[in-house]
């Protein structure tokens, strides 16, 4: 180390020493009560408007407590700073899906493809919200984008037959629904 970094370390060492000196942490800032957590945390990020860590943690505690109209306002301040986050962007968007909010899960697992075009499972969720939709064309086409990923997977099988079944596509929906029993069978 050159000598004018073990100044500036020692510098910087002594200026947080001080800080803590002067500013020791509260009880409230340093450790929230599993009762209070989310009033704790809230302090906290008042404190500390930019920990991102801390967003999420309250996203998903008011999700734990099935309030998702907040935990999705802190899922969608964490994405503006990390719009590439793909897990966040999927847990956003099946939050939004638990609200029967689909619009909003529709933007989230949108936005998830442009980051990852090649994830099956956001395609499956597409499909569903346009099910809940009664888009059942437009759910069929999301399926398919799925099965063409994961042409094996039993639950988007078993949903596009549905979706084929409410289109008035009885033959392609025995053929998915087959299917879907035949691999479930097997596993």
């Amino acid at each position: 180390m050159t000598l004018n970094r073990r100044y500036t370390f020692l510098a910087l060492s002594l200026c947080v020493g001080a800080s803590l000196l002067l500013n020791p942490p509260t009880l409230a800032q340093s450790h929230c009560s599993p009762a209070g957590s989310i009033q704790c945390m809230n302090r906290e990020l008042q404190m500390n408007p930019g920990d991102m860590g801390l967003v999420l943690s309250l996203a998903q505690a008011y999700e734990q407590r099935n309030q998702y109209d907040n935990a999705l306002g802190y899922y969608s301040r964490y994405l503006r700073e990390n719009p590439q986050d793909l897990g966040i962007s999927l847990r956003a968007g099946q939050t939004a899906m638990k609200a029967e909010n689909f619009l909003a899960a529709e933007r989230y697992f949108k936005k998830a493809l442009q980051i990852d075009p090649n994830k099956s499972e956001l395609y499956y969720h597409l499909g569903a919200i346009q099910t809940h939709m009664n888009r059942y064309d437009e759910a069929i086409n999301y399926y398919l984008k799925a099965l063409q990923i994961n042409p094996d997977d039993t639950a988007t099988l078993a949903n596009i037959g549905q979706a084929y079944l409410k289109s008035d596509q009885a033959q392609k929906a025995v053929v998915s629904l087959y299917r879907a029993a035949e691999l479930d069978n097997g596993n």
